[in-house]
């Protein structure tokens, strides 16, 4: 009888897999080593048995946003056309009923092609290959969702990351015989052309000009120019070339000279990856990710760690902790000021800028002007970071006209990250103030801002985008009218809120948590009931509370004493592996543990939304989660008591609220006692429903 089973690093059917996958790699693609490794690590490798015998495996990666994507599925060849491959992938699916569905890419060209809607699979797009022969590629989806609130998740028009390849990988796929090269032939694999763009830095230029055949020169340049290739100001390579040169050392030979160049290109060009083999570069890799956010890695480790490391780039929030910001009210635009916030297409003039500002501070009692800056240097040398204007449209709506980042930051990986801090600043303003919704109507918008708005629940509507605050806890058809009510009382029409509305009418979503949950973080702050969201009561200790989440602990140390900059809009918890969340997803509640002689701890202080639970080593979720900041290696070692292999549990969570009025112990031991919950809260215990309702409602003071 033939048997389904996740394996780890291990396991003995590892070898067999990779036996099977080498079998079948003409069609598979190439797949490094350490990239099966890797996966087997995260028990991402799932494996058919006959008795002792791996007739098959099937082998994926869950992506951050609770997607799987499926990488080889591969049947031993007198196993198939007997079901094998469909029960393998109904293993799956109940392994990761917890995620929204599973998605992969398809050569058409390939036999295989026709076997995915057998299974169960709707193809919903297709891409051009970016191999030499340029075949296409379907993208293929399979939905654990019963609602589907916005349609099939469709993979963006261009979802690519910037990988930069180092002159010895390129030197790999131009010539696949080099000694060593094999493993570079993972990153031009089928399944993960749509997802990167390879590049190359003109350094590589240089490099090929080393070669003393002309012949070999002539077509590596020919090969060369059809990379993209990232371009960088003189000014700021020579800059990252001295910084990167006194982080290293000195080159001992003319090969690290142009490793240094090659670094120091892609830290100019503002890369998020840059691929070698190079060992002397990769023992370079912790201090450069540290100061730069670069991330250095082997071949093999882009393709068994692509999902995290395509995640780096979008918000590093250690990018900005430890930097001292202050948030203030403007009272006129100075020349330095407009210099540093004028639009950056060219479409705005500086009079124009100056003129809007004029505008708005003209009219105190309907626009509030704040100006953010680095408030690590002395007041008259304060760095602004950004620049935003929040007005009082109407009764129930506030509107952000305009929102601008200094230049100084707009091409940094901190751009991102503190746009979306101060987003959750904005929308948790409006929820303090009773508003129904808010709208962004800045229209000179980053196109990189659109992800983190739809992230954040906004949804366009004519050229602003708008998003509802509804602080209520209900059930889905009463949330259901609260959105068309907000949409009428605001004066907003917006289909695709209609839509959130239509599907939280029908009563099948209270069968389906997943599909609630992920509804709920649209429509934060509203809390969906009767729907099966599970909650927790998770204990943190209050020095990470302060950094993670809670203004009212921080004395300062982070972001000050202002809410708005307090809120992250994403973290991680690291504890121990014991005891976590019976599901991978839910709602929070904070308990901050007691420190002797301080009044503050030994309360409930904040709710947030649990968006993930992973279990594995210390080494490997540092690495994984190292983005989120505020931990340090040290901090994480420490939970695992030492041991960097020891394995301890990685919680994310984001949708912070926190609460004005926090819950002594007595008070939340007295409304658990009355749902029938008892607990001492050392490790993190799921709640009643009702009891996480009047929790929340207690600590924002609603009775």
């Amino acid at each position: 009888m033939i048997r389904m089973e996740p394996i780890d690093e291990k396991s003995p059917h590892l070898q067999a897999v990779k036996r099977l996958w080498r079998a079948n790699s003409d069609w598979l693609g190439f797949y490094p080593e350490g990239a099966f490794l890797d996966r087997a690590r995260r028990r991402e490798i799932l494996v058919a048995l006959d008795g002792q015998i791996c007739s098959g495996y099937l082998l994926y990666y869950k992506t951050e946003r609770r997607k799987v994507r499926l990488t080889h599925l591969c049947v031993e060849e007198s196993h198939r056309s007997q079901g094998l491959a469909r029960r393998l992938v109904d293993s799956l699916r109940n392994l990761t009923r917890d995620y929204l569905g599973i998605g992969l890419y398809c050569r058409r060209d390939f036999s295989t092609w026709s076997a995915w809607p057998k299974l169960g699979f709707v193809a919903l797009a297709e891409k051009r290959g970016r191999g030499e022969d340029g075949g296409e590629l379907t993208y293929f989806w399979m939905s654990n969702l019963r609602a589907s609130l916005l349609g099939a998740p469709r993979p963006h028009e261009d979802e690519r990351v910037d990988v930069v390849l180092d002159a010895n990988v390129f030197f790999d796929l131009d010539d696949p015989g080099r000694n060593g090269a094999e493993e570079s032939q993972g990153i031009v694999a089928d399944w993960l052309r749509p997802l990167i763009r390879p590049c190359i830095t003109d350094e590589v230029f240089n490099e090929i000009q080393r070669q003393e055949d002309r012949t070999r020169r002539s077509e590596r340049l020919r090969a060369a120019k059809r990379f993209d290739s990232l371009e960088c100001a003189t000014e700021d390579f020579q800059s990252a070339e001295a910084q990167i040169r006194a982080l290293v050392g000195d080159p001992r030979n003319a090969r690290d000279e142009a490793d240094i160049r090659q670094v120091a290109r892609a830290v100019a060009s503002k890369a998020a990856i840059f691929v070698t083999r190079d060992e002397a570069l990769l023992g370079h890799a912790g201090v450069v990710y540290s100061k730069y956010g670069l991330s250095l890695v082997r071949p093999a480790e882009l393709v068994g760690r692509f999902e995290e490391l395509r995640n780096e780039p979008a918000y590093q929030h250690e990018r900005l902790a430890g930097t001292s910001i202050d948030k203030s009210r403007m009272s006129r635009p100075s020349e330095c000021l407009i210099s540093a916030f004028q639009d950056s297409t060219g479409v705005e003039k500086k009079w124009q800028l100056e003129q809007r500002l004029n505008a708005y501070l003209s009219a105190p009692d309907k626009y509030n002007c704040f100006l953010v800056a680095d408030a690590s240097s002395s007041p008259e040398r304060r760095s602004p970071l950004a620049l935003y204007v929040v007005e009082r449209a109407s009764e129930h709506v506030i509107n952000v006209p305009l929102f601008r980042l200094a230049a100084s930051v707009r091409t940094t990986r901190a751009a991102n990250t503190l746009f979306r801090t101060l987003l959750a600043g904005i929308v948790e303003h409006a929820c303090r103030s009773q508003t129904k919704a808010v709208m962004f109507g800045e229209t000179l918008t980053d196109p990189a801002w659109m992800e983190p708005l739809r992230d954040s629940g906004f949804f366009p509507v004519g050229p602003a985008w708008a998003k509802l605050s509804l602080r209520m806890a209900a059930p889905p058809d009463r949330i259901s009218l609260a959105i068309r009510s907000a949409l009428a009382d605001a004066g907003l029409e917006c289909k695709e809120l209609a839509e959130v509305a239509d599907l939280l009418a029908d009563d099948s979503i209270r069968g389906d948590p997943l599909a609630a949950w992920e509804a709920e973080h649209l429509l934060w702050p509203a809390k969906l009931l009767d729907c099966g969201i599970p909650s927790y009561i998770v204990p943190i200790r209050p020095g990470w509370a302060s950094d993670l989440f809670d203004s009212g602990l921080a004395d300062g140390r982070l972001w000050g004493a202002d809410a708005d900059l307090a809120l992250n809009p994403e973290s991680v918890y690291y504890r121990s592996a014991r005891n976590g969340p019976s599901r991978p997803f839910g709602r929070i509640l904070w308990y901050v543990s007691q420190v002797k002689r301080d009044p503050e701890t030994m309360r409930i202080r904040a709710c947030s939304r649990l968006a993930d639970v992973v279990v594995g080593s210390a080494k490997d979720l540092y690495r994984e989660f190292r983005r989120l900041g505020v931990y340090g290696w040290g901090d994480v070692l420490k939970t695992a008591d030492g041991d960097p292999e020891g394995r301890i549990m990685a919680m994310r969570f984001d949708d912070n609220e926190l609460f004005p009025k926090p819950l002594k112990w007595d008070d939340f031991q007295g409304i658990l006692d009355r749902h029938g919950k008892r607990t001492n809260i050392q490790s993190p215990v799921e709640i009643p429903e009702p009891a996480l309702v009047d929790l929340y409602r207690r600590g924002l003071g609603i009775e």
